[in-house]
């Protein structure tokens, strides 16, 4: 009995193992909110928004851990400096991308974006490969990099609300391309930022350059 044990706790550890080296999510830190990291930078009444696509898959992973390519998707890092003596409001799902053509893209939340990567899985059942501990160490190793990725996404996501003056707010806006558009290498973003007060609302147009056009080899 001692030794049927030993050789359930050898494979649930074996299959725990297994997923935490292959599946597993890790990802660095964002560098500081400094304007030189940026591409592009554009300023308007006192508003100054900076941005930096994502789109190299090393890149990507780094700080990320995903290639967004894979799936069709363009994460853009975007800084926003209120210099102004008004605050402005950004609201979620109002930033967009125009790319060549025309076309605008809407943002995604980050929660969608992050489970266009759940695992598929496939190949040998794990339940049958290392029976039924092993199969609950292996889908809970799984459960853990599903949530990972979604707390990572979103607290790497640019913030929304009321941006007062002085603050400055860094994070990735999300876009996945509904179709595959022809290669790239500049966009435009679209950044409309409101007025508490009931005062007129901006729109800033910031150049998005130096694209390196994604495989999309999910699509």
């Amino acid at each position: 009995m001692d030794g049927v044990r030993t050789a359930r706790a050898t494979l649930t550890g074996l299959a725990a193992a297994m997923v935490c080296g292959c599946a597993s999510y890790s990802a660095r830190e964002l560098p500081g909110p400094e304007r030189a990291r940026f591409s592009s930078t554009m300023e308007r009444q006192g508003i100054t928004v900076s941005v930096e696509a994502y789109t190299d898959a090393d890149r990507q992973r780094t700080y990320l851990g995903e290639d967004f390519g894979s799936v069709g998707a363009i994460p853009v890092l975007v800084l926003v400096e209120n210099n102004g003596k008004h605050p402005r409001q950004l609201r979620p799902g109002s930033i967009r991308m125009r790319i060549p053509g025309g076309k605008t893209e809407k943002e995604y939340p980050s929660s969608d974006v992050s489970a266009m990567f759940v695992q598929t899985g496939g190949g040998t059942n794990p339940g049958m490969a290392f029976g039924l501990l092993g199969g609950l160490a292996v889908e809970q190793s799984k459960n853990d990099t599903v949530m990972a990725r979604m707390d990572d996404f979103g607290r790497k996501a640019l913030r929304r609300g009321e941006i007062k003056p002085g603050e400055s707010w860094q994070g990735f806006v999300y876009f996945v391309l509904e179709e595959k558009p022809m290669p790239f290498t500049d966009a435009v973003l679209l950044l409309p930022l409101g007025d508490p007060a009931g005062g007129s609302a901006i729109e800033l147009e910031v150049p998005i350059s130096r694209i390196h056009f994604p495989s999309f080899s999910a699509r």
